[in-house]
């Protein structure tokens, strides 16, 4: 009756109270409930005589949790004829038909393995020796030979800031039931392998992955610690390590308790929480079996500074389970200064054995020099390597003058250029415009004032150019005479024209396509046709042979120590910019520099 009298058409109906819920917040919960839709409410009535309450935000961080997939995950390797290895650092296989063998095959970065920054000796990351262990081993599992009878590290692998390392292992022939092993890199956007360790694999059917052991060693019955041991104090271990070098973070700090007695150590090492979930995915995660290596440590008797040492010879390493998280470790001296190590997990069951481990000392020039030579925290340098050109020749004409001997006619300016453009059909135009700007300004003027003419001149031409819609099918060659050093730098013999070069780079990269660079010898212009119909950016012409320039890592050099005088002043030109900042800190920081202007 109400809703007849009332002549509502839309009408929301809710209670005040439930049975056995008669308390003032069902009473409220319900108002709100009319409030949600759309009803209009006086709540400080509705609060009035009630103390105003505030509710207090909470004082722990916001849980954030992301249910987006990964980007550059490694997809389905079956797509390009390899198999799925499951393993986090090789993620695939593929058998070598003449051998036998095998390849595996993976990528490493810090954005993809972010774990590895936590091993870092003398400021340099590198992939552990332990990592080179875990894929030899991997490697002879596909290989049936999954005994690492020895493995020799001839080159530490450095991991860089920036980038991505192309990581493969390769598995050789059988020879009297040995494999050859050897681990390669090389960082990406280049060619050339680097090797870093060799050795050889055996093993039979009694110790494939699937049969390897599972019940508990004899050690197992014996109490734990060992009976005689000694507690040894662990705290401020991985900061004095860090102060000789060896740079450990959170992932490659898993030692938690260490033992002595006489000559043996005993210790309990674990992966940190979040390396568990993919511990099973290694045969023997690389910071575990690193940080079983840090109860070797303790071995030796300390008498003084202890030089940098890393992993050098593995000899009889055998995998007995896969998957461990936490383990105990018992490790002895062996062969004067290498370590004999036998892993367990907590219940006694073996885990993995290392027959013997040699160490080599290293420093931290040498760790810099690796790092540069691989390119991973290198400077680049422009190197030029050989370009083939085609047979074909390319329908051009010159712009402006030019002293090319025979040479087609040409156009005098871009309007000219344009003018004859509408008249011709489009089959025969011109595909190519050369504009020989070595002969633009007399070389009798003075070396400043050329460069400024030249320069001038040539900014003039590349502003006309891209502004003309109608050439934007044809190219634009700027050809120089003397501008680069492609083999020695007696090569520049017109720094004006090496001006030009800069500016014509600037146009390129905001105009790509339409605009090349070629530069000349005394010798080359023979070759020039054939040189106008590749699409190089960039070329040089020596000698008839065309060369294209190419990053390339620099070579890595030890720099002369820099002796400042303290009462002297330094200058720096260009001071004022973010280059010319970082120089004066680091003259000061480094140098000792107090006066700089």
């Amino acid at each position: 009756e109400t809703l007849e009298t009332t002549n509502t058409p839309h009408t929301t109906i809710t209670g005040t109270l439930r049975r056995d819920d008669d308390t003032p917040t069902r009473f409220l919960t319900h108002l709100a409930e009319l409030s949600t839709r759309g009803t209009p409410m006086d709540w400080p009535t509705a609060y009035t005589g009630s103390q105003p309450s505030q509710i207090p935000l909470p004082t722990y961080p916001f849980e954030h949790e992301t249910f987006w997939l990964d980007r550059g995950g490694p997809g389905d390797v079956r797509a390009v004829g390899l198999e799925d290895t499951g393993h986090p650092l090789v993620g695939a296989v593929v058998s070598v038909p003449d051998t036998g063998g095998v390849l595996l095959t993976g990528r490493l970065s810090l954005h993809s393995h972010p774990w590895l920054a936590d091993h870092a000796v003398s400021g340099t990351v590198l992939l552990p020796g332990t990592a080179m262990v875990e894929l030899a081993v991997r490697a002879g599992d596909e290989a049936d030979t999954p005994t690492l009878e020895e493995l020799v590290i001839s080159r530490p692998m450095t991991v860089p800031d920036e980038g991505t390392l192309h990581v493969q292992v390769l598995v050789g022939g059988e020879d009297r039931g040995r494999r050859k092993v050897g681990v390669y890199s090389r960082p990406e956007g280049t060619r050339q392998w680097t090797e870093h360790a060799t050795g050889t694999l055996t093993g039979g059917a009694a110790n494939t992955l699937a049969a390897r052991a599972t019940a508990p060693s004899p050690e197992a019955a014996q109490p734990w610690p060992p009976e005689g041991s000694e507690p040894v104090a662990i705290e401020g271990f991985y900061e004095h390590l860090a102060e000789v070098g060896y740079e450990y973070g959170p992932a490659f700090r898993g030692l938690r308790a260490v033992w002595k007695r006489d000559d043996e150590v005993f210790a309990e090492v674990s992966v940190p929480e979040e390396q568990t979930g993919v511990a099973g995915r290694f045969g023997i995660h690389p910071a575990l079996l690193d940080a079983t290596l840090h109860a070797g440590n303790f071995c030796f008797q300390s008498d003084g500074e202890r030089p940098t040492m890393l992993p050098f010879a593995w000899t009889d390493v055998r995998l007995h389970a896969v998957g461990a998280t936490a383990v105990r470790v018992r490790a002895t001296v062996s062969d004067g200064d290498g370590l004999c190590v036998r892993i367990t997990d907590p219940q006694g069951v073996p885990v993995a054995t290392i027959g013997s481990l040699q160490l080599r000392e290293t420093t931290p020039d040498q760790l810099r020099a690796l790092s540069a030579a691989s390119g991973g925290n290198a400077l680049w340098a422009v190197g030029w390597a050989e370009c083939g050109l085609d047979a074909s020749e390319a329908r051009w004409a010159t712009l402006g003058e030019s002293r090319l001997p025979g040479s087609p006619p040409g156009y005098a300016d871009v309007s000219e250029v344009v003018a004859a453009m509408e008249m011709v059909e489009a089959g025969e135009r011109p595909a190519v415009l050369v504009a020989d700007v070595s002969a633009w300004v007399p070389e009798e003027t003075g070396p400043i004032d050329r460069t400024h003419a030249l320069c001038a001149r040539v900014l003039d031409l590349l502003q006309q150019w891209v502004d003309r819609p109608k050439l934007a099918d044809t190219r634009l060659v700027v050809l120089t005479h003397g501008a680069m050093a492609v083999h020695e730098t007696a090569e520049v013999t017109d720094p004006a024209a090496a001006a030009v070069w800069g500016l014509v780079r600037s146009a390129q990269s905001e105009h790509p396509g339409r605009i090349q660079l070629i530069d000349t010898d005394d010798h080359s212009h023979r070759a020039l046709p054939t040189a106008l119909a590749t699409a190089e950016a960039q070329l040089a012409l020596r000698d008839a042979t065309a060369y294209t320039p190419q990053l390339t890592p620099a070579p890595a050099t030890t720099p002369e120590p820099l002796t400042l005088d303290p009462e002297g002043t330094v200058l720096v030109t260009g001071g004022t910019g973010t280059l010319g900042a970082l120089t004066a800190r680091h003259l000061i920081t480094h140098h000792n520099a107090r006066h700089l202007l």
